[in-house]
């Protein structure tokens, strides 16, 4: 028989979630990036247009990567409990299936 420790499992789930939540939160503040070429070289207007273009695109990468971490930090809590489901549901059966009818 296999076993995994889920209250771990969960533990490690609700870390990564944690982890996506912080990378949300880094996102959140790149569009502000932008501003910070302004006065960097005088009348290159040029530079804070392409800085709003890359914090954007940053900002995107970002965002996209913390779905998928909070995507993954999901996988690992449900994992936990199916596994625990699975395993309560394969222990009924068994003590069930060793009674006398």
């Amino acid at each position: 028989m296999t076993s995994i420790d889920a209250p771990a499992v969960r533990a490690m789930g609700a870390a990564v979630t944690g982890t996506g939540d912080q990378l949300a939160g880094a996102a959140a503040v790149i569009p502000g990036w932008e501003y910070a070429g302004r006065g960097a070289v005088e009348g290159a207007v040029v530079c804070a247009d392409e800085m709003a273009h890359a914090a954007r695109f940053w900002q995107i990468t970002v965002e996209g990567l913390a779905g998928l971490v909070r995507g993954y930090g999901d996988d690992l809590r449900a994992a936990a409990g199916d596994f625990v489901a699975t395993d309560n549901n394969a222990a009924d059966r068994i003590q069930t299936a060793g009674k006398p009818g």
